[in-house]
């Protein structure tokens, strides 16, 4: 998804712009992955500071597409980054729950390859 989406988005958003929708979405999935226990030997609770950050983020994002607010066509391309941001961001949560079950990250490494690949070549067929 994130792939795809600097491929659709990017030239159009400006890198800094996609990549600020992009790191804000993964912020906010790395909190809820943390807090749900997601990848992380225990859970980490929401602490002020934490929240604050995040939320510095997506205020970050808000203030660096406001100026195109009025253009339906690049809101919806800036929420395609963030959306790839707040699933992309599950995958290292994934990947180490893989990794610990199967004691390699071979396996993790080898099923993000695959389909990655599966995806983007249908993604380009259409």
């Amino acid at each position: 998804m994130v792939v795809f989406s600097e491929g659709a988005s990017a030239s159009a958003l400006g890198v800094a712009t996609f990549q600020t929708a992009l790191i804000s979405a993964l912020l906010l999935s790395g909190l809820l992955c943390d807090r749900f226990g997601v990848g992380v030997d225990e859970k980490k609770y929401f602490t002020p500071w934490r929240i604050t950050g995040a939320l510095f983020a997506v205020i970050a994002t808000i203030f660096v597409v406001s100026p195109q607010w009025h253009s339906t066509s690049f809101i919806l391309l800036a929420i395609l980054p963030f959306l790839a941001g707040l699933l992309a961001g599950w995958q290292p949560a994934g990947n180490a729950k893989v990794a610990e079950a199967t004691g390699s990250m071979l396996v993790s490494i080898t099923w993000n390859f695959i389909v990655g690949f599966c995806v983007l070549g249908a993604a380009l067929a259409i």
